[in-house]
């Protein structure tokens, strides 16, 4: 299990309009020309592929995109030099802890088919914590490279743990071939709780109803309001699953 960790100014300035269309009120702190072409850019994508797609790609060609990227140089010049720095506290915490945290998931849930190797792009943060795996080939994810856990409950390592296992479930599924077609609950929602005890057995966090809710708050923003709307115990539902071992994907 070997992750590449790499800064990416395209992915951030995407992870910045991401940002901008989804948590507009958390994204106020940034430049307001920053917002603005990030606004215009994402008004320029509407009805185009998912996000999950324009991640996967990071490489565009329109005049909103590069008016989007301009503005992220200008305001972040020295991005790689902070984005190397940045790298070095949460890349240190993984290798101390994610080699065993995967180790555990993969004994606890079956990961058969976890990838030898991803990608990890560290991208500027805008939420104070966030992050997304791809359905790519070679795997890849990124994160919000935080200096320090916003909840110490939920230490970045198991966000980015969780990630890991969601490039692995997807790998999975795909070398098995099937998946439910109208899931109700995401894979991500799903492998929290399985996250949660992973690091329970390593003496990182507890595994309960309350910090799956915590997660998925902090880890599923976009789509826990979504879920808890359909069902509103979402996270004592995904807790109680996992107890009973019924924890994957519908």
């Amino acid at each position: 299990m070997n992750l590449v960790w790499k800064g990416c100014v395209s992915r951030s300035a995407l992870h910045v309009a991401w940002c901008c269309q989804h948590f507009h009120s958390r994204a106020k702190h940034l430049a307001p020309d920053l917002r603005t072409a990030a606004d215009s850019y994402c008004a320029a994508v509407t009805g185009t592929p998912a996000w999950n797609q324009w991640f996967v790609a990071a490489a565009f060609e329109s005049a909103e995109w590069r008016k989007l990227l301009a503005e992220f140089h200008s305001q972040y010049p020295d991005f790689g030099e902070q984005i190397a720095l940045r790298c070095g506290p949460i890349q240190q915490m993984w290798e101390a802890q994610g080699p065993g945290l995967m180790s555990q998931l993969r004994s606890m849930i079956g990961l058969e088919h976890l990838p030898e190797s991803a990608s990890l792009y560290l991208v500027q943060p805008v939420l104070g914590g966030a992050g997304m795996a791809y359905q790519a080939n070679p795997p890849a994810m990124h994160l919000e490279a935080v200096l320090a856990n916003e909840d110490p409950r939920l230490p970045e390592t198991l966000r980015l743990a969780w990630l890991y296992a969601q490039v692995a479930w997807n790998a999975q599924v795909s070398h098995v071939g099937t998946r439910a077609a109208d899931s109700l609950t995401p894979p991500g929602a799903s492998l929290i709780p399985p996250v949660l005890a992973a690091a329970e057995e390593l003496g990182l966090t507890k595994c309960s109803p309350e910090l799956t809710h915590a997660a998925l708050q902090r880890w599923m923003p976009l789509e826990n309001e979504v879920l808890v709307s359909k069902t509103p115990n979402l996270a004592e539902d995904l807790w109680n699953r996992w107890s009973r071992g019924d924890w994957k994907p519908d």
